[in-house]
C-alpha cells in the first residue's frame, strides 16, 4: 500500500461544522491540516437550531482565532450576506401537549430570542453551512479527501498512521469528528454505558407543514408565531421538533425539519411498522399537532434509529489524539446544546493543538482539563434531559423545571459574552471557558439552585403523584427560585402564570443596583469581574453599533 512520506500537523477525520471550524483555524494559525470525509458535500447533518450560547461561540471564535468565516451562521444579520437557505429564529416555542386534548395558551412557553445588538438567530441548513466551511478549510490550505474512510489509526510516541483504502497518511496528531461512528472511541474502547436518558430518534425533511397554533385554543397572542422560531411539541415520553427554512421572505428554501424521539419504555421499537406509519400514529394521539400536520409531504427517506440515540466517552485526549465533542458525547438535541458544545471543543482544542506543535510537545499538559470540561457539559446535557423528559407528564413540574433551564442557558450566554468582553486573546478566554459546564455559567449560587430543584424533581420522579402532591412540589420549588434575589423578575413571572420571556434581553432596568443583575455582588463580581456598570453598559452599547 502507499504511503505519505509528508508528515501533517494535523489529521482530522469529519469535515462537519465543528471538524471544518477547527480545520479552517489551524490552517489559519500556519499548521498543515488533512481532513477526512467519509461522505462527500453537500450533505446530510443534525442539528440546526442555533442557540444564543452557539451564536456567541461563533463569535468568538472568529474574533480570537480571526476566522470570519465562523461568524456568518452567528445570527440573521451575518448569514444574510452570505447564505440565503437559512430560516429565521425568533424564538425557542414550546407546546406541551396532553393525549386526546387541544392545547391553550397555559401549555405554551416562548423564549424570545432578542433582536438587539446582534440580529435574530437562525435555523442553519447544514448542508449548505458545512460545505461553506469546508471550502473555507481548503481556501486557508488545508488538504480534504472526501469519500475516503478511515479504517485504522496506529498511534505512536511522535505522531499517527491514519490508514485509508488507497494509501496511508501520517501526522503529529488526529482529531476525531466522526460522530456516533468515532474510529477513536471505538478503538480505544471509550465507550461509557452510564446514561440515564434513553431515546430513540426518527427525523426526515417535509413540505405542506402547518403552523401548530391553527390547532390550539388561544385567548392571547403569543409575542410571534410558532414558526418563527423553533418549535418544540412536547408530549409524555418525548418530543418532535419542527425547524422551519422556509419562514421569512429572503429564504429560497422550501423545506421543514421534522423530527420525533422517543422514550423507548414508553415508545418500544417496532420492526414491523414503518417510520411515516410511526409518525401518523403519533399524530393521531394530539390533536393540535394532528392538525398542524394535515397536509405534510415528506421529501426525504426517513432516517430511523431503533435504539437508544446517546452515547458518551470515558476519555476525551491522549497523548496524540482527541476527540471532538460531537464524538465525545451526544444526549438529545432538545435544547439545541450540540453545536455549543461542539464550538468550545474547537475553541479549547485549537489552543491546546497550536501550543502543542509550537513547543513541539504532545497533548499530555492538556488533557486533565480537556478531558474534564467534555464530561462535565456532557453531564449537565444529561441532566437537562433527563429531568425535561420525566417533567413532560406534568404541566407544573414542567414549567418549575423549564424556569431552571431558562435561568442556566441565560446566565451561561451573559458568561460566555463577557468573557469575549473581557478577554485579550484566545489563551485569556479557553482559560474562563475551561471554568463552565453548559448551564449556569459557572456561577456557584446557580449550581446550589440547580441541584434544590433536582432534589425537587427526584421526589417527583421517585414515586406516585397525586395532585396535591405535585402541587406541593410545584409551590416548594417555586419558593426557593422566588426567594432567590439574583434571578432576574422575568424568569420568576413564568412560574406566576406568565407564557413568554421579553423581546429585549439587554434592558436598562437590568443595571439597576436595586433590582437588576448588578444588585448582589457575587453575581455582579462573577459575571463582570472588576468592570463598573459604565464600562459593561459601553461594551453593550458599542456591540449595538457594531451589528447595525
Amino acid at each position: 500500500m502507499k504511503s505519505q512520506t509528508k508528515i501533517y500537523d494535523v489529521a482530522i477525520i469529519g469535515s462537519g461544522i465543528s471538524g471544518s471550524s477547527l480545520a479552517c483555524i489551524l490552517a489559519k494559525q500556519g499548521l498543515s491540516v488533512i481532513i477526512f470525509e467519509q461522505n462527500s458535500h453537500p450533505r446530510f447533518a443534525i442539528g440546526e437550531s442555533m442557540i444564543l450560547e452557539s451564536s456567541e461561540m461563533m463569535r468568538s471564535l472568529a474574533k480570537f482565532y480571526d476566522v470570519p468565516e465562523i461568524n456568518y451562521y452567528s445570527s440573521v444579520k451575518t448569514a444574510t450576506k452570505t447564505v440565503n437557505s437559512y430560516g429565521v429564529k425568533k424564538h425557542f416555542g414550546f407546546v406541551l401537549h396532553q393525549e386526546g386534548e387541544v392545547a391553550t395558551d397555559d401549555d405554551v412557553l416562548q423564549a424570545i430570542i432578542p433582536d438587539k445588538p446582534y440580529g435574530h438567530e437562525i435555523h442553519i441548513f447544514r448542508q449548505d453551512s458545512d460545505y461553506l466551511l469546508l471550502q473555507a478549510a481548503i481556501k486557508y490550505g488545508c488538504d480534504v479527501h472526501q469519500k475516503t474512510t478511515v479504517e485504522d489509526i496506529t498511534l505512536q510516541k511522535n505522531k499517527v498512521i491514519i490508514k485509508t483504502p488507497k494509501e496511508n497518511f501520517q501526522a503529529k496528531f488526529v482529531v476525531d469528528g466522526g460522530n456516533f461512528g468515532s474510529i477513536i472511541r471505538k478503538k480505544l474502547n471509550l465507550h461509557s454505558k452510564e446514561m440515564r436518558t434513553q431515546a430513540r430518534g426518527l427525523f426526515t425533511y417535509m413540505i405542506n407543514v402547518g403552523e401548530v397554533e391553527d390547532g390550539m385554543e388561544l385567548s392571547h397572542h403569543l409575542p410571534w408565531r410558532m414558526n418563527q422560531g423553533t418549535l418544540h411539541n412536547l408530549f409524555d415520553g418525548g418530543w418532535s421538533w419542527v425547524i422551519p427554512f422556509n419562514n421569512h421572505r429572503n429564504s429560497k428554501n422550501n423545506l421543514v425539519s421534522v423530527g420525533l424521539l422517543l422514550d423507548p419504555d414508553k415508545y418500544p421499537y417496532n420492526k414491523n411498522i414503518s417510520p411515516e406509519q410511526e409518525f401518523k400514529n403519533f399524530l393521531t394521539k394530539y390533536p393540535s399537532i394532528q392538525k398542524q400536520f394535515a397536509n405534510y409531504r415528506t421529501v426525504m427517506t426517513w432516517v430511523n434509529s431503533p435504539s437508544a440515540i446517546q452515547f458518551k466517552s470515558t476519555q476525551s485526549m491522549g497523548d496524540r489524539w482527541a476527540l471532538l465533542a460531537s464524538s465525545n458525547g451526544f444526549v438529545d438535541p432538545l435544547y439545541s446544546k450540540g453545536i455549543y458544545y461542539s464550538m468550545v471543543s474547537v475553541s479549547i482544542l485549537a489552543g491546546n493543538i497550536i501550543e502543542a506543535c509550537h513547543k513541539n510537545t504532545n497533548l499530555e499538559p492538556y488533557q486533565k482539563a480537556y478531558n474534564k470540561v467534555m464530561l462535565d457539559y456532557v453531564t449537565s446535557n444529561e441532566d437537562l434531559v433527563y429531568y425535561s423528559y420525566k417533567s413532560f407528564a406534568s404541566k407544573k413540574m414542567y414549567r418549575l423545571y423549564s424556569v431552571i433551564w431558562l435561568i442556566g442557558a441565560y446566565n451561561e450566554y451573559l458568561k460566555l459574552t463577557t468573557n469575549r468582553a473581557f478577554s485579550s486573546n484566545y489563551k485569556q478566554f479557553n482559560k474562563k471557558l475551561l471554568q463552565l459546564r453548559m448551564v449556569g455559567g459557572g456561577f456557584k449560587e446557580f449550581d446550589t439552585l440547580e441541584n434544590k430543584i433536582h432534589k425537587i424533581m427526584d421526589k417527583y420522579i421517585g414515586g406516585e403523584n397525586s395532585p396535591e402532591k405535585v402541587e406541593h412540589l410545584f409551590k416548594e420549588g417555586s419558593a426557593i427560585i422566588l426567594d432567590t434575589n439574583w434571578v432576574p423578575q422575568v424568569f420568576k413571572d413564568l412560574l406566576q402564570g406568565k407564557n413568554h420571556l421579553p423581546k429585549r434581553k439587554i434592558r436598562l432596568d437590568l443595571f439597576n443596583p436595586n433590582s437588576g443583575f448588578m444588585k448582589t455582588a457575587s453575581y455582579k463580581k462573577h459575571f463582570f469581574e472588576d468592570k463598573t456598570m459604565l464600562d459593561v453598559i459601553k461594551f453593550f452599547a458599542q456591540e449595538s453599533l457594531n451589528n447595525k
